[in-house]
């Protein structure tokens, strides 16, 4: 399936300038563009993102098992990073000393 089959309500995965992946819906067809749910205007024959700079362009290609698979890993790796991120802020002194043996007990587990 490509741009040029894709119906209005379907599913796209949308790629940031960033690296980022999203699954979003359509909301238009035309004969030269895709317009998005909440915003976001591509061009129909090659996915990329109208009026958008070379700094920050987005792209959508036709949300396939494979892209469906790469924007889930994307989730869970972004969500993976936060909790590494949270960590990183939190303050330990304000555990109690059963909790900090608990998780110093985690941090002596082997890797996978």
């Amino acid at each position: 399936m490509t741009l040029q089959n894709v119906q209005v309500g379907e599913p796209v995965m949308l790629i940031g300038c960033d690296g980022s992946l999203s699954v979003k819906l359509i909301a238009k067809v035309t004969k030269l563009h895709i317009i998005l749910e909440k915003g976001g205007k591509f061009q129909r024959a090659t996915g990329r993102q109208v009026n958008g700079n070379i700094w920050h362009s987005q792209n959508i290609e036709v949300l396939t098992p494979q892209n469906l698979a790469s924007v889930k890993a994307y989730r869970a790796e972004f969500h993976r990073r936060r909790l590494a991120t949270d960590l990183r802020q939190f303050q330990f002194c304000d555990l109690t000393t059963d909790q900090l043996n608990r998780i110093s007990a985690i941090t002596k587990e082997p890797r996978p």
